[in-house]
């Protein structure tokens, strides 16, 4: 079996490139959609078309699209709720909008007549939000209502005290200003000024309350404002409240991320100008308060920063990062065993570290450590990593295996999307210059043989 299939699979959808902690958002599922096996084509008959209006067919194809993403959501256990239940709780809510019920009592309603907490109302909200516009090949018809609707069911759930739908609302507005996040900007787009304010305020009561996510929202803010004091005063608050519970489906898999309190708090310990030995073994106690009771990897991969080289605790740390889909843990990783391979002797005197490698790489077969190096490598480049690629090209050239060196040098040089700047412009030099040497050594290769 190989590791590279499996790690990639996981870590695909985390996988992040920037070390800053407010940058690395999310340890729990990725902001992400999901998509459905439903056929974008529109399905109305000549006869349907004639006597419905276009906002009626609208309204017909959605809640049939609705209908049917609900299905396939609730089978893939991302709906918390059966789908006949989820499609009646929309109409349910749009009846009573309609009749012009005030938000929160809408929400509070919903609960009680389908038995159900307003979390789980917040949820289906959050399902409904990502379910995409079906093609209109006649382009008659009005756009689609449903993440409208899913965004009014979330403020009507945040007015009813719900702290997911709280917190969607706000960070909406958080990550689209400051991190350029598209979901959030999507989302933003849709909220009235008046909705942010009526979510401020029920934040406000909510962390008043002890809700320690809410606590946070509020720390962030505050830090954002440049209330440094209060900001770390707001953290340590949060983290004495904090719930290191992991709950299956909670936040939705889809949510905006949820900053834990310990990712600012240290952050903000570590870049205080003048910071003391005394700060950094509190910044230090924060991060193992979160990697431990937390399963946090970016906090793990905070502390690899504290050892003095290559531990047994630092390799812990970096495995634990690059398993969750740290990018550049993933590299780190894949240097150690590579130079572990290369360089046993000296890389794994520890005793205790040997044996943690040796455990990691029992399942390998020949040149396990090799092996493990060039798949961690691969992980790392297959997020955009260019270094990784730089390495595994360099390798492969090595080996007599132009085919992948070419390949990996060719992903070096590719350009950054449009509007980006590269962040390695050095490496991409030394590519082009290898490549450059390759194809002479290719060239020359080619008439030799044909002499």
């Amino acid at each position: 079996m190989s590791l590279r299939s499996a790690i990639v699979r996981a870590a695909r959808p985390v996988l992040q490139r920037e070390s800053c902690l407010f940058c690395q958002l999310h340890i729990y599922p990725p902001v992400r959609g999901y998509a459905s096996r439903i056929d974008s084509r529109f399905t109305i008959t000549p006869e349907q078309s004639k006597r419905m209006s276009p906002a009626e067919l609208r309204s017909m194809v959605d809640g049939r699209h609705r209908n049917r993403y609900f299905l396939d959501m609730r089978k893939a256990k991302l709906l918390v709720v059966p789908a006949p239940i989820a499609d009646r709780i929309v109409l349910d809510f749009l009846a009573a909008e309609k009749n012009k019920v005030d938000p929160a009592t809408n929400a509070q309603e919903l609960a009680k007549k389908h038995k159900m907490n307003i979390a789980a109302i917040s949820h289906t909200a959050m399902t409904l939000f990502f379910i995409t516009d079906l093609r209109d090949p006649t382009g008659r018809l009005p756009p689609s209502q449903n993440r409208m609707i899913a965004k009014n069911l979330l403020v009507a759930c945040s007015a009813a005290k719900d702290v997911f739908a709280t917190l969607q609302i706000l960070n909406s507005s958080y990550f689209s200003t400051y991190y350029s996040i598209s979901q959030a900007e999507h989302f933003a787009r849709l909220c009235s000024p008046a909705d942010f304010i009526q979510s401020g305020a029920m934040l406000r009561i909510l962390a008043a309350e002890g809700d320690p996510s809410c606590i946070t929202m509020e720390g962030l803010l505050l830090q954002r404002e440049g209330h440094i004091d209060r900001a770390k005063a707001t953290y340590r608050k949060a983290l004495e409240v904090f719930d290191f519970t992991i709950h299956q489906n909670w936040p939705h898999p889809s949510a905006l991320p949820w900053i834990p309190p310990w990712r600012p708090l240290a952050e903000l310990l570590l870049s205080e100008p003048g910071s003391t030995a005394e700060t950094r073994e509190e910044a230090k106690k924060i991060l193992e308060k979160g990697a431990i009771k937390g399963d946090d990897p970016l906090a793990y991969w905070q502390l690899a920063s504290f050892e003095t080289g290559r531990t047994p605790f630092w390799f812990k740390c970096v495995t634990k990062a690059a398993a969750s889909g740290h990018v550049e843990a993933a590299y780190n990783l894949g240097r150690f065993h590579m130079d572990a391979y290369q360089e046993p002797k000296s890389i794994l005197q520890n005793k205790e570290l040997e044996a943690m490698v040796n455990y990691a790489t029992s399942w390998q077969g020949n040149n396990s450590l090799k092996r493990l190096a060039i798949e961690w490598l691969d992980v790392a480049a297959l997020a955009g990593y260019k270094p990784a690629m730089m390495d595994l090209a360099e390798l492969y050239d090595a080996e007599g295996d132009w085919e992948l060196a070419t390949e990996k040098l060719r992903s070096v040089i590719q350009p950054p999307p449009s509007g980006e700047l590269e962040e390695w412009p050095k490496l991409v030099k030394r590519a082009n210059m290898r490549m450059a040497d390759l194809n002479k050594r290719q060239l020359k290769t080619r008439k030799r043989r044909q002499s």
